[in-house]
């Protein structure tokens, strides 16, 4: 309910948003080997592998 609210608090103070980019959930988990990726390039140098 987090975005929900935010966006509700926005739109009430009359805060024009052009676009929200979200990144959370939107890969999968696995263990194997050079399995994962991240989704935007330079994300690498933020965190760890």
């Amino acid at each position: 309910m987090g975005s929900y609210v935010h966006a509700e608090a926005l739109r009430a103070s009359g805060v024009a948003v052009r676009a929200m980019i979200c990144l959370e959930m939107i890969g999968f988990f696995s263990d194997a080997p050079d399995s994962q990726a991240y989704p935007l390039s330079g994300l690498q140098f933020v965190y760890p592998s």
